[in-house]
C-alpha cells in the first residue's frame, strides 16, 4: 500500500509538473492569437463655417448636415503587435443663405466634405481594466469645397451674374493616434472609449474659379453674356486632427457596438484658401458596430 501510495503522490507530481508549463504555453497563446476585427461606424456631421466666414445671418440662413461614414479592419500580428487599414467619408454640410428684397436676390451656396484612406502599426498594452493603444503610420487625404455666388438683378440696378469657386486638394503625410478604452467593472459589458488622430500631409490644391455675368456693348443697347475661367494648381499642407469619445458595448463574445461623438479640425497652411481662411471644424455623432473573427 505504501509503495503504490508512493508512485500515485510520484504520478501526481509529475502530472503537475508537465500540466503548469503546458497551461501557461497555451494561456500565452491564447493571448497572441490572431484575429481580425472588422468595424463600421455611420453618422451625422455638422459645422458652421459659413458663419465663421461670413459672420452672424439672420432667419434665411439654412444649414443641411452632413453625413460620415467610417469602416476600418485590423489584424493582429503577435505580442500585442496589430496593423489596421480604414476609409472615412466625411460631408460637413452644404450651406444656403438667402437675400432676397423687393429689388434683389442674391444666394450663397457653399460646401466642404473630405476622403481619407488610413493605414497604421499599432502597440497594444494592457493594465487592469485599460486597453490602450498607439499607433503611427500614412494616410491619403482629399477634401473638396464649392462656394457659389448668384446675384438676381435688374435694370437700372444692374444686370444677373453667377461665379462659382471649387478646391479640390490630394495630399499624403504622416498620422498619429492613440485609443483607450475603460471598462467599467471586471465582467461588466459596458466600457468607455476615448481616441485622438493627427495627421500632417502634403499636396496639390486644384483651384477652379468661373464668373458670369451680362454686360452693354460699347455705345449700344444690347447686351452680351461674358464668361470667364480660371484654374490654378499650387502645393500647399493640409492637417487633420480628431478627437472622439463615447459608450461601447459588448454583446458577445465577437461583437460590441458603440456611440460616440467626435470633432474633426482641418487647418490650411496657405493664404489661397477660398472660403474657410485657416480652418475648418466640424462635430459628428454617429453609432458603429465591431465583429471580431
Amino acid at each position: 500500500m505504501t509503495i503504490r501510495n508512493h508512485k500515485l503522490r510520484a504520478g501526481i507530481a509529475f502530472g503537475t509538473a508537465i500540466a503548469t508549463p503546458l497551461a501557461t504555453v497555451q494561456a500565452q497563446a491564447q493571448n497572441n492569437e490572431d484575429y481580425t476585427v472588422v468595424r463600421a461606424e455611420g453618422g451625422m456631421s455638422e459645422s458652421k463655417f459659413t458663419q465663421a466666414k461670413i459672420g452672424e445671418v439672420d432667419e434665411d440662413f439654412f444649414h443641411e448636415r452632413g453625413l460620415y461614414g467610417s469602416v476600418e479592419i485590423l489584424r493582429s500580428v503577435n505580442n500585442g503587435w496589430d496593423w489596421s487599414v480604414s476609409a472615412t467619408s466625411q460631408d460637413l454640410g452644404t450651406v444656403l443663405y438667402n437675400d432676397i428684397d423687393d429689388e434683389d436676390a442674391g444666394f450663397i451656396d457653399t460646401s466642404f466634405s473630405s476622403r481619407s484612406i488610413d493605414f497604421d502599426l499599432g502597440k497594444n498594452f494592457q493594465r487592469k481594466n485599460m486597453d490602450l493603444r498607439l499607433s503611427a503610420g500614412l494616410t491619403v487625404l482629399q477634401t473638396e469645397e464649392q462656394k457659389g455666388l448668384e446675384v438676381l438683378s435688374g435694370p437700372p440696378e444692374g444686370y444677373p451674374f453667377a461665379s462659382n469657386v471649387s478646391n479640390k486638394y490630394t495630399g499624403i503625410g504622416g498620422r498619429l493616434g492613440m485609443d483607450a478604452k475603460l471598462r467599467l467593472g471586471e465582467n461588466s459589458p459596458l466600457s468607455i472609449f476615448a481616441g485622438a488622430s493627427t495627421a500632417i500631409t502634403n499636396g496639390e490644391h486644384d483651384m477652379r474659379k468661373g464668373t458670369s455675368f451680362y454686360d452693354e456693348l460699347n455705345d449700344t443697347d444690347d447686351i452680351t453674356n461674358v464668361e470667364l475661367s480660371q484654374r490654378m494648381i499650387y502645393s500647399a499642407n493640409v492637417n487633420h486632427t480628431s478627437a472622439n469619445i463615447g459608450l461601447e458595448v459588448d454583446a458577445g463574445n465577437n461583437t460590441t457596438f458603440r456611440i460616440g461623438v467626435r470633432h474633426d479640425k482641418y487647418s490650411f497652411d496657405d493664404d489661397m484658401f477660398p472660403l474657410v481662411g485657416e480652418s475648418i471644424s466640424g462635430n459628428t455623432g454617429y453609432v458603429g458596430v465591431a465583429i471580431r473573427f
